[in-house]
């Protein structure tokens, strides 16, 4: 419950940021299969239904790597 309530305590403080343009966000190769093993790990032991990733190795994108990752996580979680 304390990591959810901080999840969103986060997402809250990232909304008034881009609200002020106050965000910095850093252009660099993410690992989008690694991002979204390592969030379906940490759901999988809470989560009612199976949480898997079906995802090739090299699935690499530019973009902010902790911002897709809040993203991700919010999709799942």
């Amino acid at each position: 419950a304390a990591d959810r309530a901080l999840a969103l305590v986060s997402s809250l403080l990232d909304l008034a940021q881009l609200e002020t343009g106050a965000v910095e966000l850093s252009a660099q190769p993410v690992d989008l299969a690694g991002v979204a093993r390592a969030v379906a790990g940490r759901h999988a032991p809470t989560s009612r239904v199976p949480v898997t990733v079906d995802a090739p190795d090299e699935a690499v994108a530019t973009g902010d790597a902790a911002r897709v990752e809040s993203v991700v996580d919010a999709l799942v979680g």
